[in-house]
């Protein structure tokens, strides 16, 4: 699992009548998104900043962002090691999740 803090311009968008003044100064935000990297191409990096495993062995993700990477300016890997959700977690029969120690692989 890798874990990145992506630094991005957002696009912006207006669906207003405007005048070319008002359109030159239009800005673009500076965004920062930190997760796990949960997919990556030549056109996107995928990134969740949680992630989770609940009684139907599914592992389903949240706060996802889909980044182009023409909009990226910077990427710092925060962390990286070789564990999954699974290493945290055993099921049970009941269907009870019991958070265990992680083990490096």
């Amino acid at each position: 699992m890798k874990i990145e803090k992506v630094v991005y311009m957002d696009p912006t968008a207006s669906a207003e009548w405007k005048t070319i003044e008002e359109i030159k100064t239009m800005t673009s935000a500076v965004c920062v998104a930190v997760g796990q990297v949960v997919d990556e191409c030549p056109t996107f990096i995928k990134i969740a900043g949680s992630y989770s495993s609940y009684m139907d062995d599914v592992t389903q993700f949240a706060d996802v962002n889909c980044i182009p990477k023409g909009c990226v300016l910077r990427r710092v890997t925060i962390h990286e090691e070789n564990y999954s959700l699974d290493d945290y977690v055993e099921k049970n029969t009941n269907a009870k999740v019991t958070p265990i120690k992680p083990t490096k692989n």
